[in-house]
């Protein structure tokens, strides 16, 4: 498989429960032991016997800091619901997200974007942000403005909203990879090397914490 081109953002796709977000989790963990601070927002899932998602967190990279994001089925929404969409594997029970964690999470990731870290990570973007504007879409706009040589940063988003958000990011600053079966054990190694000249830069980074396994 090829190396990825000199950009500064990479978008990463794939199926529901293709690995994304263990994809992402495995980067914190490997990049941080090798020098590299990676922070932002991940976004954990916990999935019922049948698979389908029950909960989702916003974990902040950074400190291992995690805050409940949304809960489907909620008897009382603190928030926006949106309808489940059987396309999306959903049980067409609505998935109540939190505005409190919302920006929460966008207060972290701002912060880990403008910080001292060289990879920043935003998992994951889906039918909220790409079709509706809302969710995490601002901060899209605050990676387009920030990427660069000494800034990356990794995104996941939904696989049938890849290639509008590449669209949206533009191809000059983003690459993209569709995570499946037959390259999952390769793109850590393949994500590590593109960071590497960041990593050389940056030269040996203080303590950080990284969430835990």
């Amino acid at each position: 498989m090829e190396g990825l081109p000199p950009v500064p953002i990479l978008v990463v796709s794939g199926s529901r429960g293709a690995g994304k977000t263990t994809l992402i989790l495995g980067l914190a963990r490997a990049l941080g032991a090798s020098g590299l601070r990676v922070g932002g927002i991940a976004s954990p899932l916990e999935r019922g016997r049948d698979g389908r998602p029950l909960a989702i967190d916003a974990l902040d990279l950074g400190t291992g800091e995690r805050r409940r994001l949304a809960i489907r089925g909620a008897e009382s929404a603190p928030a926006e619901a949106v309808p489940g969409q059987s396309a999306e594997g959903h049980d067409g029970r609505p998935l109540s997200f939190s505005a409190e964690t919302f920006a929460w999470a966008e207060e972290r990731f701002r912060d880990a974007a403008r910080g001292n870290f060289g990879l920043v990570a935003l998992d994951e973007i889906g039918p909220i942000e790409v079709d509706e504007g809302r969710g995490f879409f601002p901060l899209v706009g605050l990676v387009t403005a920030l990427a660069g040589p000494a800034r990356r940063f990794i995104l996941t988003v939904r696989e049938s909203r890849a290639q509008k958000l590449i669209a949206f990011l533009g191809k000059e600053k983003a690459c993209f990879l569709r995570i499946d079966d037959g390259n999952r054990n390769e793109l850590p190694a393949m994500i590590r090397s593109w960071c590497g000249e960041r990593m050389q830069a940056a030269g040996p980074a203080g303590p950080a914490s990284q969430p835990a396994p």
